[in-house]
C-alpha cells in the first residue's frame, strides 16, 4: 500500500520538528535527551519512503554517540546513513556520512582510511554545490596534515575553511576551526595568536551554549596554559572541562582532561596519584577507540614511571606509544619518542 504524499509530508515535518529539538538539547548538554529524540524521529519515518531527512537524523544520531566517545555506535549510525543517502540519490546526505566515516577512521588511527573519506566526501559536497561542507572537510583534512605534521599545510586548510564559515555566518563551524588554529599556533609557540584564537572560539561557543565546544576549547587552553607553566589557570580549566565532561557523558573529553591533570600531579610530585590518573585516562580513550589520545597517554605514563624509578616499565610503554604513533603516521610525535626512548636506553 503506498502512503498518501499529504500523510507522509506530516510526517516528515513534524520528524523535522523532533530533531530540531535533539539539536538543541545536545547543544546545551543534555545528550541523553537528544538520542531519545532523534530515536522518536527516526521511528516516524523509518517505515519509507526514504528520504534524505532520514539519513540526517541517522547521522546527527551518530554524531552525538561519536561525541560521547560511543565510537562503535556512531559508526553503525554513520553506516546507516550512507545507505539511505545511497538508496535515495540524496548527495549532500551522502557527503556528510562519508565526511562522518572519516572522523571515525581518524580517530581509529587508519588515516590512510580517513583520507580516501574525506576526498570522497568532497566530491560529492561539490556536486552538491555546498560550500561550507567543503569548508568542514577541509577542516578535517587539516586535523590529518596536522597529525602528520605538516603543519603549513594544515593552517592553510584551516584558513581556508574558516573564511568560508565566517562567509556564511556559520558561528558553530568558526569555533571549530578557530580552536584547531588555537592549537596549532600554540603548538608552535604563537602564543598571543594561540591565546586569540582561542579567546575568540570560547566567545561563540559560549553565546551559543555549546557545552560541548566549551568543553573542548577549555581543554585546549588548559593544555597551552600548562604549557607555558602557568599550573593555576590549567588545572582551574581542567576541573570545568571535567565538570562539564561529567554532565554530558562525554568519556574522551574526561580522558583528556586526565591525562593533563595527571601532568600537572607529575609536576607537584605526586607521582602515584598521577599514575592513577593515567590509568582513568588510559581506559577512557580504549574505550573510545581513540589510537591518537591513547598513545598520547602512554607518552605520560612513561615519563611518569621514569620519575617513579620504573625505568623498564617506562621503556615498555614508550615502545609502545612510539610504534602507535608510527602506525598514525604522527612523524613529529614519533621522533620525539624514539629521542625519549634513546634517552632511557
Amino acid at each position: 500500500m503506498t502512503t498518501p504524499l499529504f500523510r507522509l509530508s506530516s510526517r516528515l515535518t513534524d520528524a523535522r520538528d523532533i530533531a530540531s529539538k535533539a539539536r538543541a538539547a545536545d547543544v546545551s548538554g543534555n545528550p541523553h535527551e537528544a538520542l531519545v529524540l532523534y530515536e522518536r524521529a527516526i521511528a516516524m519515518i523509518e517505515a519509507g519512503p526514504y528520504d534524505a531527512l532520514l539519513a540526517d537524523l541517522f547521522r546527527w544520531k551518530g554524531t552525538t554517540h561519536r561525541d560521547r566517545g560511543e565510537t562503535y555506535l556512531a559508526q553503525q549510525h554513520y553506516e546507516r546513513s550512507l545507505e539511505i543517502a545511497i538508496a535515495c540519490d540524496a548527495t549532500l546526505s551522502r557527503a556528510h556520512a562519508l565526511n562522518c566515516l572519516g572522523i571515525i577512521a581518524q580517530r581509529r588511527g587508519d588515516l590512510e582510511r580517513a583520507a580516501g573519506f574525506y576526498s570522497e566526501a568532497a566530491i560529492y559536497a561539490t556536486r552538491a554545490g555546498e560550500q561550507q561542507l567543503s569548508g568542514m572537510i577541509g577542516q578535517n583534512r587539516g586535523v590529518l596534515a596536522n597529525i602528520q605534521g605538516d603543519h603549513h599545510v594544515a593552517l592553510a586548510r584551516y584558513t581556508e575553511s574558516l573564511v568560508s564559515f565566517e562567509a556564511a555566518n556559520n558561528d558553530e563551524a568558526t569555533s571549530w576551526v578557530l580552536n584547531n588554529i588555537g592549537m596549532l599556533h600554540s603548538a608552535e609557540n604563537r602564543v598571543d595568536d594561540a591565546d586569540k584564537a582561542f579567546a575568540r572560539g570560547l566567545a561563540l561557543a559560549d553565546c551559543r551554549g555549546d557545552k560541548r565546544m566549551q568543553g573542548l576549547i577549555e581543554l585546549n587552553i588548559a593544555h597551552h596554559r600548562l604549557g607555558l607553566g602557568d599550573v593555576a589557570s590549567a588545572d582551574q580549566r581542567i576541573a570545568r572541562v571535567l565538570t562539564l565532561a561529567a554532565e554530558r557523558g562525554d568519556s574522551l573529553q574526561s580522558a583528556e582532561a586526565f591525562k593533563l591533570r595527571a601532568q600537572i600531579e607529575q609536576q607537584q610530585g605526586l607521582l602515584d596519584a598521577a599514575d592513577a590518573t593515567l590509568r582513568r585516562a588510559r581506559d577512557l580513550a580504549e574505550k573510545a577507540d581513540d589510537a591518537l589520545l591513547v598513545a598520547e597517554v602512554l607518552r605520560v605514563i612513561a615519563d611518569v614511571a621514569d620519575a617513579r624509578g620504573e625505568r623498564d616499565r617506562a621503556r615498555s610503554v614508550l615502545r609502545q606509544s612510539r610504534e602507535s604513533f608510527r602506525g598514525l603516521g604522527a612523524r613529529r610525535d614519533m621522533d620525539h619518542a624514539s629521542a625519549c626512548l634513546s634517552l632511557l636506553n
